[in-house]
């Protein structure tokens, strides 16, 4: 004797037929639908939490890098410049309001960084008088004293 058994009716170890809706390939149908939404949404979903994340992680050092690239600045016109001296106390303030380290400015330096030290020296080596009166505008100013001239 065959059993037949059907997608939209299943039967019970008795043979009767059972109560319930659809057997278990009718769930699967049922929750084909959220299975191709899941699997499609997932990777966009992910996507937006990465960029998210990196766009948090990528746009923190830039802030880090203005206050750098300005004590850098303000060392490398200290050290090429004759007339021209870093105020430590005011140097000392800066770079405890903005974090940063001796391990900042001269073992840790990002590219960025890195370019904008190459450019200074390169004007520096160009023209010095120049760049020594600007860098003594820029940072000897009273709001910004970075620098004092001897």
């Amino acid at each position: 004797m065959m059993t037949e058994i059907s997608i939209d009716k299943s039967l019970t170890s008795d043979g009767a037929q059972s109560n319930r809706r659809g057997g278990p390939l009718r769930r699967v149908q049922f929750l084909q639908p959220f299975i191709t939404s899941l699997r499609l949404s997932l990777p966009v979903l992910l996507w937006i939490v990465f960029v998210n994340v990196a766009h948090r992680y990528h746009t923190v050092p830039e802030a880090a890098d203005a206050a750098l690239g300005q004590a850098v600045a303000a060392d490398l016109a200290a050290r090429r410049c004759p007339a021209l001296r870093l105020d430590v106390e005011a140097f000392r303030q800066f770079a405890h309001d903005n974090g940063i380290n001796h391990a900042d400015l001269y073992q840790k330096q990002s590219l960025h960084l890195q370019k904008i030290i190459a450019r200074l020296e390169a004007l520096l080596r160009a023209k010095p008088e120049f760049m020594c009166r600007s860098l003594l505008e820029q940072y000897g100013t009273p709001g910004r004293r970075l620098l004092r001239a001897l």
